[in-house]
């Protein structure tokens, strides 16, 4: 009788250890599976997208809490000032585009903007699409731009020098220094509708300067042009007339 006892009392705590243990594990891979958590609805004001190691990829925000632009590891105030959206981040830590957008009433009426835009290597934006309009003037486009190989953050001290000009020939003649070096950079492609209601293809010279032009006008009007460095039309379709 007292074998069976013994038995018995073995049997029970052999029970209760192996449930004990089952729970234990059971609860160790719940923890350790991935967490996802769901949420019908949730309001933020920045969201931060970052690697295992804590390094930043991506920002989404509003307008209070939009962060300064980040290039070659410094930052610095964007020009234009800052919108709600999305802010893209290379592996150096350095922006590299983003999706931004605007609108509202203003004291000369309205105004609203927006686009996608990817950046060169430590450079400025050289492709993007871009929207703006201003009291019902409207211009929507795809856009691409040269960008010099000197990195933005090195150029940055001349470009504020010139912009600090006042207004008048020197500060016209500086620009137009920067911009015949290459410094500033060009706009090389654009295909879109202009504020005046024309759709247009422009092509340019690695300096910026319109060579060939497709367009139709708020009419209906096609028109080709091709033209030289300095904008005089060489030939256009139809011919101009005399």
């Amino acid at each position: 009788m007292k074998s069976i006892e013994r038995q018995l009392r073995y049997l029970k705590i052999y029970s209760v250890v192996l449930t004990i243990a089952l729970i234990t594990v059971g609860l160790g891979a719940f923890q350790s599976a991935p967490r996802r958590q769901h949420f019908a609805e949730v309001d933020i004001e920045r969201v931060n997208i970052v690697e295992p190691d804590g390094k930043l990829v991506m920002t989404i925000s509003d307008l209070a809490h939009a962060p300064d632009a980040v290039l070659g590891g410094k930052t610095a105030k964007r020009q234009g000032g800052n919108s709600p959206g999305f802010i893209f981040y290379n592996q150096q830590g350095d922006e590299d585009g983003g999706l931004y957008f605007h609108g509202g009433k203003n004291k000369d009426g309205s105004s609203a903007g927006g686009g996608l835009l990817f950046d060169q290597y430590q450079q400025d934006q050289t492709i993007g699409i871009q929207y703006g309009e201003e009291n019902g003037r409207r211009s929507a486009a795809f856009h691409v731009w040269d960008r010099p190989d000197t990195p933005l953050v090195e150029l940055m001290p001349k470009i504020d020098e010139v912009v600090k000009l006042p207004a008048g020939p020197q500060r016209d003649a500086a620009i137009k220094s920067l911009r015949d070096s290459g410094q500033l950079g060009a706009q090389r492609v654009f295909l879109g509708k202009n504020p005046d209601r024309s759709a247009a293809l422009l092509l340019a010279d690695s300096k910026g300067q319109p060579r060939l032009r497709a367009s139709v006008d708020a009419a209906g009007n096609p028109k080709l042009e091709f033209l030289d460095d300095a904008g005089k039309v060489l030939y256009s379709l139809p011919p101009v007339k005399p």
